[in-house]
């Protein structure tokens, strides 16, 4: 899908839609923009979501170091059974093992892990992220 497929399937004339993430950037609604890439043909073919247990007052350190791992795509403090939710996109299942194993266990302040594979990821946004926009002239478009 290019931008001006979005715009129609949108029903929004172009120069509306170009003026949405300034105004909505300008209210500070829009912390960064970003494209929607598909794990599996960026050669990310296993995943899990990672839950870990964590030493009492360890959550600011490890937030950094957890942010600095190429692997791990998001990061929560949550409640409940556990303290952190990630999600660890991997190469195969030998590069997710080391990054569970070799990194994320070995961390100080992290007492425990648990792992549970995907097998199959589903946008509950209505697009399935499939496509990178193709030379999307956001400079161009965008600083009206």
């Amino acid at each position: 899908m290019n931008p001006s497929d979005a715009v129609q399937a949108r029903s929004l004339r172009p120069p509306s839609a170009a003026g949405i993430p300034v105004k909505a950037s300008s209210r500070r609604v829009l912390s960064k923009f970003t494209a929607l890439v598909d794990p599996i043909k960026a050669g990310l073919r296993s995943s899990a979501y990672v839950t870990l247990k964590l030493k009492q007052d360890s959550w600011c350190e490890l937030r950094d170091q957890l942010g600095a791992i190429p692997e791990v795509h998001h990061v929560a403090l949550v409640g409940g059974d556990f303290d952190v939710i990630l999600l660890v996109r991997a190469v195969d299942n030998i590069d997710l093992r080391r990054v569970i194993f070799d990194q994320l266990q070995s961390m100080p302040g992290v007492l425990d892990t648990q792992t549970f594979l995907v097998f199959e990821d589903v946008d509950t946004r209505g697009t399935r992220p499939q496509f990178v926009l193709r030379a999307l002239p956001v400079a161009t478009a965008w600083s009206n």
